[in-house]
C-alpha cells in the first residue's frame, strides 16, 4: 500500500461532514430532474397533488424504483458535480433501491471512477443499516489486487490508476460497515476474518521470515497501520487479542503501535484499559 494513498484515504474518511445544501434544495421533482440528467433516462413526473419534499426516503425509493439498473450508464454530458450530488442523495436516503444503485452503478462499475468511488466510500461510512450486498461490494474492492480506475471526465482531478488510494478507502469503509451490519452476518464475519488474515501476514515473525533481520519498509508500515485502523473501525470482539498483541510489541514502529492503540478506542473493560496504559508506560517516545 502506498503511503500517499493511505494518507489520502484517511483524510477522505475523516471528513465525515457532508454538505447537504444542494440536497436540501431538491424537492421530489428536482430529484427526478437530477436523476434524469445524470443517467440520461426520462422519469415520470410526480403527481401535482403530492407534497414535494426531499426529507423522506420514500421519495428517493420511488424515484429509483423505476430505474432499469442493469441498463444504466452515465449520460455523456453529465458533470462530475452532478454525479457526486447523485451519489450523496443515494447514500443519504439509504433505501434498499438506493443501496443497490450504489453497488451496481458505482462500486461494481469497471473501471472504477476515482472521484465517485472515493465519495461513495466517504458517505457509505455514515450508513446506519448497510445491506449485505453493499458490504460485499466494498469487501471485493478492499481486497482486490490492482483494480483499474479512471477519472470522471475532464472536471475530475483524481488520477487514473490510483488503485492504492481506492483500496485504502475501501478497507477503512469496510471496517466501519462491518461494525454496523448485524453481528451474526456472514459478510461481517468474512470481512473481519479477512482483515485478520491480511494483518497476520505482517506480524513480526512473518515479516522476519520474508525479510530476515531487515526493518519493515515505509510502505509496509503504512499498510499495517491502515489494517489496524480498519480493524479498529470494525471493533469486533474477535479482534481484541490481536490488537492487544500489536500494542505490546515494543519493537514495532511508533506509527504501528499508535494505530493499534487507536484501534482499541471502542473496546471497553479492564483489559483494554491495561493494554492502553501499558503502551504509554513502556514506550520511550514522547506524546
Amino acid at each position: 500500500m502506498q503511503r500517499g494513498g493511505t494518507q489520502r484515504a484517511r483524510r477522505t474518511l475523516a471528513a465525515t461532514r457532508r454538505s447537504k445544501k444542494t440536497l436540501l434544495q431538491l424537492d421530489q421533482d428536482g430529484l427526478r430532474e437530477l436523476t434524469a440528467d445524470v443517467l440520461g433516462v426520462p422519469l415520470p413526473v410526480s403527481p401535482p397533488s403530492r407534497p414535494s419534499t426531499f426529507s423522506h426516503s420514500e421519495d428517493m425509493e420511488e424515484v429509483t424504483a423505476t430505474l432499469p439498473v442493469s441498463e444504466l450508464s452515465f449520460a455523456e454530458h453529465t458533470q462530475l458535480s452532478n454525479a457526486l450530488v447523485f451519489v450523496d442523495a443515494l447514500a443519504d436516503m439509504a433505501t434498499p433501491n438506493c443501496q443497490t444503485l450504489l453497488v451496481r452503478f458505482i462500486l461494481e462499475r469497471r473501471p472504477l471512477h476515482n472521484g465517485l468511488a472515493s465519495r461513495a466510500f466517504r458517505v457509505l461510512a455514515a450508513l446506519e443499516t448497510p445491506s449485505e450486498e453493499l458490504v460485499q461490494a466494498v469487501y471485493q474492492l478492499a481486497f482486490a489486487a490492482n483494480e483499474s480506475t479512471t477519472s470522471f471526465g475532464e472536471d475530475d482531478s483524481s488520477h487514473d490508476g490510483d488503485s492504492h488510494s481506492i483500496r485504502a478507502e475501501a478497507l477503512l469503509c469496510l471496517g466501519t460497515l462491518a461494525n454496523r451490519i448485524e453481528a451474526s452476518s456472514n459478510v461481517a464475519t468474512q470481512a473481519v476474518e479477512q482483515l485478520h488474515t491480511e494483518l497476520s501476514l505482517h506480524m513480526p515473525h512473518a515479516r522476519r521470515s520474508r525479510r530476515g533481520a531487515g526493518a519493515a519498509s515505509p510502505e509496509e508500515i503504512a499498510h499495517v497501520a491502515l489494517l489496524l485502523d480498519a480493524i479498529g473501525n470494525a471493533a469486533s470482539s474477535r479482534s481484541f487479542e490481536m490488537l492487544q498483541q500489536w500494542v505490546s510489541w515494543n519493537d514495532e514502529p511508533v506509527t504501528v503501535r499508535d494505530a493499534a492503540v487507536h484501534a482499541l478506542r471502542d473496546f471497553h473493560g479492564e483489559k483494554a484499559e491495561q493494554a492502553i496504559a501499558q503502551r504509554f508506560l513502556t514506550d520511550s517516545h514522547k506524546h
